[in-house]
């Protein structure tokens, strides 16, 4: 099950392989988090009682897989990325499946450093069943660093020609969108 936390298709990079249209630079909205309880709610109520699946499944028997923070844009990038995080393991807790379902959040990475964002992620790692955290966005090495922090600034995607020079075997007649 997806959470997306960019409805507004934001995100702070441009990786030249999204497949997100009309990305656009910026940061997640702020989140109706009784929405996302509410929706939740529901999705997770429909697929243990086997009506997601078409009543393909016996009632009790169905789960997720996971719940992913993914989407259209780096979720960390939300304001209340800590506070639906908080959603999530409200509602797996009271569906009974805390420790059952994993919590999973797609990232570029970029929004570690943070301190909201960190906290947001060792609640993740906390909860039973474990946390995961996959990211979706590995910098090319050789990139110019940022002079103030040692590494590149996280609002900042590499220009098409900082990625020319650090993948020197790409296909010069490839579009780059930086």
């Amino acid at each position: 099950v997806g959470i997306n936390l960019n409805p507004n298709n934001a995100c702070n990079w441009a990786c030249v392989y999204c497949q997100v249209p009309n990305l656009i630079r910026g940061k997640g909205p702020a989140i109706d988090l009784d929405l996302l309880r509410r929706e939740l709610t529901g999705l997770l109520d429909d697929v243990q009682q086997g009506a997601f699946s078409d009543g393909q499944s016996p009632a009790g028997a169905g789960r997720p897989r996971d719940l992913a923070f993914s989407g259209n844009g780096e979720p960390t990038s939300s304001p209340d990325f800590s506070a639906a995080v908080e959603v999530v393991a409200e509602v797996l807790s009271q569906r009974g499946l805390l420790g059952q379902v994993p919590v999973v959040l797609i990232t570029n990475g970029t929004l570690v450093e943070r301190p909201a964002v960190q906290r947001a992620l060792e609640r993740i790692a906390d909860l039973e069943g474990g946390g995961v955290v996959q990211a979706r966005h590995r910098d090319p090495g050789g990139l110019p660093p940022d002079p103030r922090r040692g590494q590149r600034p996280s609002s900042a995607a590499p220009s098409a020609e900082e990625l020319r020079a650090a993948l020197p075997d790409l296909d010069p007649d490839l579009p780059l969108r930086a």
